[in-house]
Parts: structure tokens; C-alpha cells; sequence
């Protein structure tokens, strides 16, 4: 009796507890899960992101399982609408800390949202308010002391003291202007200022106070007190001549040389017939038709018509071309120093509609550029989709799309060494010319060249280039690929400001961008916006030359009639 006790008891409490109990394991066990994995997004630096710039981004987790990163932006207009773009990437989970950093462009936006999920559940998301669009560049600045180096800045500028380790990716500074290096806890990897500085950045390091030393690499990196690397500077000075040294060097906008280099002619359709083909065409079949109606009767007037049909449908099938995307590329390479930064664009046109996937492998991290080429490039149907293995994107018939590729760094293949222009390339270089010494003989490979005054008309392909470009610059061609060697200090008598825009002593009729011209004995065009003040006056005038005073200061030619004043 008490043995069938027990075990009915038993086998109660084995029925019971596990109902009792499961509720509260299972609440434990989601609980636990939650606690356990951490999921943090960082977009920019501390979260400052520059707005239509390449910014870094960077997602770390803990204790988590195999997810996916999924950014949603709404880069449209009140006018167009909404047009999203999508950046996925995978995120590899495990236990522990695991980090993903990737470089991806970040356009204007109208909405910004974000979301780290598995194919089960989403685990973080968030957005970013339209409110922290800025498309001003960051200056950053490594310093243990709060706002210590805010005063080498204007008022107005966006400065961030960054404490952490600094990425090892040029491309990431795109929206970088300036790093100071200060007395840091966390010094950055010497390659990571390298990589800022190639980039484009002014990277400046103040001296140490007292005895402090330098961190390992510096030393080797700041050898001289200014020197230019890449598409950037590096500097070394003390604190009191900074803010100087700073407002004094010029920066390279990658958007404004990206601008030129991408026009909407690299995504134009094929040329088509020229008229006088056809002119040419429809006069022979007019004579054939004529002599067919003349000579033959009713029956050439049915082998006419037949004539008409069979011309229109093999010229239809002959000029159609063949259904592929036609694509082209420009490139543009910056070095100073024995680093280059490589800006590479790409147009496509397409005659068919077409689903493409541009794989990174061989075409780089492409952006598409659709308000360049046409405001209805991308369908709003389809929304292109980049993620680190290529761009997915669909295209329309007859539709045209620029792309534009993450920056690169490379090996300096034609640059400045002291006064001698170096090219360390297998295959020689033409076209080469220098602003403010005008056109130079072509460039053999593995070979030197010490510049002379030349013609100072430059080639077509470098016009929209040279009013960004500072004074001392040497560009030189290889097929579609335009190489630029910047000035370093060492091989310029002075430093090259901002306003350098012009070419000294140019004989060339200066385009619309050009301000002025120095030492031109030319006339001057209505083109220019300044013209020098022995261009604009009569010798020995004392009063103000009126818009009808066309002579040159010195000129002995009688003045016309118009001229009421007479010349001393």
C-alpha cells in the first residue's frame, strides 16, 4: 500500500514539475541568450559620418550567431521620390568578440535605417536622423586633453578628438581634411597616418613638450617638416606655428576631380549614322527605283517596292548593334611620394533592360552615380544592392549609369623626385605636361626627365582636371588612364596655395575657369573674369579705362577716333 503510494507520488511530481518548471527555464534561457549578445554599430568616426564621402563602419559582436548586416537609404527628392539603396554584408558570429569594419559610401539621405538580424530574429537596429546630415569634412584630432587644439581651426569647422586607434584604410579619409597627432593615450599605427595622409588628409603632428619620446614609426614617417605622400601632406611642427602651417596647405577635393573625370559622355550611347549615309543611301535606291520603274514596268515597279523592304529590314538588322552593355572606364592617379591614390569611374549603356552584378573582384566597391547620368538611370523598382562581393543593379532599355570606385592606394608609378619627373612604369607616357611649364616631350619607361619651358596649350583630356589642380602639377596619359604627379616641397621653390589656378606665362586662350594669366603678352578675352591692369589701361592715363579702351600699355598704334583723350 505504501510502495503504490509512493510511486503514484512519483510519477505526479514527474508529470507535474516539468510543466511547472519548462515556463520558467525557457524565460531563464531567453533571458540568458539576450544578456549574453551584444551587437554594436558604429557608422564615421564616433559616430560623426560626412555625408556624400566614403565612411568606415563598423559592427562588433559578441556571443552571437551568424548574421547580416542590412543599411536601407532613401537618397530621393521631394520631386523624384524615393530611390533606396541597400549595402549587405555578412557577419561571421561565433563566442567571443568579433569585429567587421568595411568602407561603404553613405550619400545624402532622406532616410538612414539599420538592422543586424539572422534568418530567425533581428538582433539591433536602428536609424539615423536626417538632422546629422553634414557633408562638411571632419578634422580629427589625437589629444588627451579635451578641445586642447580646437583653436587651429575656424570657428565653423567640424572637429572631433578621437581616442580610439585610427583605420588602416585610405579610403576610409575620405571625409577626413585634417589629423593632428597630439600627446595621445592610444597612439595610431604609423600605417594608418600613412594611409590618411595618401588619402588625401593634411596629417599634422605637433612636437612633444619636454622629453617626451615619440611613438615607434614616427620618427621614420615625419623625417622631414613637410613632405607630400600620396594625394596628402604630412607635417611636423610646434604647436604656436600650426594653426599657420594648416590655413597654408591646399587639399585635393575627391568630388570636384571625380566631377571632372566622370562626365556623362563616358555613359553615352554609340554614335549614330551620320546623315550623309543616309542622304547617300536613299539616292542610289531612288536612281534603282527609277531605272527598275523606267525599264521594267509593272514588274520593277513590284521589285522597287521589294527593293525597299528587303534595304529597310538588312539596314534595320546592320545598324541595330549588337544587345551587350557598353561599358567605359576613366581613372585618375594622384602621387606624391612613393604613393598613389587611384579614382576610378565607369559608364555603362545599356540597349536592353538588363539585371547586372559588377562583381568586386574585378571592378572594385562601385557607387552608382544616377543623378550624373539621368535622373531615371535606376528604376525606383529596382533597388540596387551593393554588399563587399560586387553591386546588383537593374537597367533599363537604353539607360545610362555612372559608377564611381572606392579610392585605392598604390605604388607611385610616375612622380617628382627633387627637379626631375620619374616614371617607374613599364610603358612610356604621353601627353605630358606640367602647369606653369607648359608641354614636355613623351616619357619613356624606367626613365627620368628634367622639365623645360614648352607650349602651354594642354591637351583636351586635361582641361576639366587643371583648375584643381596646384601649380607644379605634371600630368601624363596612358590610354584612358591620366596620371597626375603632385608638387612635394622639396621640388617647389614655394609652397602651392589654394588659389594657384593659372598657368604662368600661358599663351594658351585660357577657358572659363581660369582666373588669370601671368606674364601673357596675348590679348585678353572676354572669357576672363581678371585681366591685369597693364591689359586694361592706356600708358600714361591717369583716369579709368572705359570698356572701349582696347589698347595694350606700351602701344604705339594711333588711337581711332573714339579715343577723345589724347595721349601724353
Amino acid at each position: 500500500m505504501l510502495n503504490n503510494a509512493k510511486r503514484s507520488w512519483g510519477r505526479l511530481a514527474a508529470r507535474v514539475l516539468p510543466r511547472l518548471l519548462l515556463p520558467w527555464l525557457l524565460g531563464c534561457g531567453a533571458a540568458f541568450a539576450q544578456f549574453e549578445v551584444e551587437v554594436e554599430v558604429v557608422f564615421g568616426f564616433e559616430g560623426e559620418i560626412v555625408a556624400d564621402a566614403w565612411n568606415p563602419v563598423r559592427v562588433s559582436l559578441r556571443d552571437a550567431p551568424d548574421a547580416e548586416l542590412l543599411l536601407e537609404l532613401d537618397r530621393g527628392t521631394l520631386r523624384g521620390g524615393e530611390r533606396w539603396l541597400r549595402f549587405r554584408a555578412p557577419l561571421a558570429g561565433g563566442g567571443g568578440r568579433r569585429t567587421f569594419e568595411e568602407v561603404i559610401f553613405i550619400p545624402a539621405w532622406q532616410q538612414f535605417v539599420w538592422s543586424v538580424r539572422t534568418p530567425d530574429r533581428v538582433l539591433a537596429s536602428g536609424s539615423v536622423e536626417r538632422r546629422r546630415l553634414d557633408p562638411r569634412p571632419l578634422h580629427l584630432v589625437l589629444s588627451r586633453t579635451l578641445g586642447a587644439e580646437r583653436d587651429l581651426f575656424d570657428a565653423d569647422a567640424r572637429v572631433l578628438e578621437v581616442y580610439g586607434a585610427l583605420p588602416e584604410r585610405a579610403s576610409a579619409f575620405d571625409g577626413v581634411a585634417t589629423v593632428v597627432v597630439g600627446d595621445t593615450l592610444t597612439p595610431s599605427s604609423p600605417a594608418a597616418l600613412a594611409a590618411a595622409a595618401a588619402g588625401g588628409s593634411t596629417v599634422l603632428l605637433l612636437e612633444p613638450t619636454g622629453n617626451a619620446p615619440l611613438p615607434e614609426g614616427y620618427d621614420a614617417l615625419f623625417g622631414a617638416p613637410l613632405q607630400r605622400l600620396g594625394a596628402g601632406w604630412l607635417a611636423r611642427s610646434e604647436r604656436e606655428e600650426a594653426a599657420a602651417l594648416l590655413a597654408g596647405l591646399p587639399r585635393l577635393e575627391r568630388r570636384t576631380l571625380e566631377a571632372a573625370l566622370l562626365t556623362p559622355d563616358l555613359a553615352a550611347p554609340p554614335p549614330h549614322l551620320p546623315p550623309s549615309t543616309l542622304l547617300w543611301a536613299l539616292f542610289g535606291y531612288a536612281l534603282a527605283a527609277l531605272l527598275l520603274v523606267r525599264y521594267g514596268r509593272l514588274p520593277g515597279l513590284w521589285s522597287a517596292l521589294l527593293l525597299a523592304t528587303v534595304g529597310s529590314l538588312a539596314g534595320f538588322w546592320a545598324l541595330r548593334g549588337e544587345e551587350v552593355v557598353q561599358e567605359q572606364a576613366r581613372t585618375l592617379v594622384l602621387a606624391g611620394g612613393p604613393l598613389a591614390q587611384r579614382l576610378e569611374g565607369r559608364g555603362l549603356f545599356s540597349p536592353a533592360r538588363r539585371d547586372l552584378t559588377l562583381d568586386t573582384e574585378r571592378y572594385g566597391l562601385l557607387y552608382p552615380l544616377d543623378e550624373v547620368a539621368s535622373p531615371r538611370t535606376v528604376p525606383p523598382s529596382a533597388v540596387p544592392t551593393l554588399s563587399p562581393s560586387g553591386l546588383r543593379l537593374s537597367l533599363g532599355r537604353y539607360e545610362a549609369l555612372l559608377l564611381a570606385r572606392r579610392p585605392e592606394l598604390e605604388d607611385a608609378r610616375f612622380y617628382w623626385r627633387g627637379d626631375e619627373l620619374i616614371n617607374a612604369g613599364s610603358r612610356a607616357l604621353e601627353d605630358l605636361f606640367i602647369l606653369g611649364r607648359g608641354q614636355q616631350k613623351a616619357l619613356a619607361a624606367d626613365s627620368s626627365l628634367r622639365p623645360e619651358l614648352g607650349d602651354n596649350l594642354p591637351p583636351d583630356a586635361y582641361t576639366p582636371l587643371l583648375p584643381h589642380l596646384p601649380r607644379g602639377s605634371a600630368l601624363a596619359r596612358d590610354g584612358d588612364l591620366v596620371l597626375v604627379a603632385l608638387p612635394t616641397v622639396s621640388g617647389s621653390s614655394r609652397r602651392p596655395s589654394g588659389r594657384d589656378r593659372s598657368v604662368s606665362g600661358s599663351s594658351r586662350r585660357p577657358s572659363g575657369r581660369d582666373r588669370s594669366v601671368s606674364g601673357s603678352s596675348r590679348r585678353p578675352s572676354g572669357r576672363e573674369y581678371e585681366v591685369a591692369r597693364s591689359d586694361r589701361s592706356v600708358s600714361g592715363s591717369s583716369r579709368r579705362p572705359s570698356g572701349r579702351d582696347r589698347s595694350v600699355s606700351g602701344s604705339n598704334h594711333r588711337p581711332s577716333g573714339r579715343d577723345r583723350k589724347r595721349l601724353p
